[in-house]
């Protein structure tokens, strides 16, 4: 009940658009960030569950993306702002 009341209040907020007023010239990784947690928290996504990786390992993993994606002569920045625009639509809702 909590959560769909702060999910109609958040569409109320946004004239019904979960992601309406979020900033598109953020840095990629915030800009990220910040659409998992607006879909977590209008109930369009549910973060995997599972053993937590430490502040080091995730920072380890996020260098490695970056440099694999340096070494195939991919932007990580454009890379991950495209990857977030493809979660944020697969979870924008549909309107009727």
């Amino acid at each position: 009940m909590l959560r769909n009341w702060g999910r109609i209040k958040r569409e109320d907020e946004r004239g019904g658009e979960v992601f309406g007023d979020l900033p598109e010239n953020l840095p990629a990784p915030l800009y990220a960030r910040k659409v998992v947690k607006r879909a977590a928290s209008a109930g369009l996504y549910d973060p995997p569950a599972g053993p937590g990786a430490s502040f080091e390992e995730h920072g380890d993993a996020l260098f490695r993306a970056v440099e694999a994606a340096h070494s195939d002569g991919v932007d990580a920045e454009l890379a991950l702002r495209a990857a977030a625009d493809r979660f944020r639509a697969d979870r924008q809702p549909r309107h009727r």
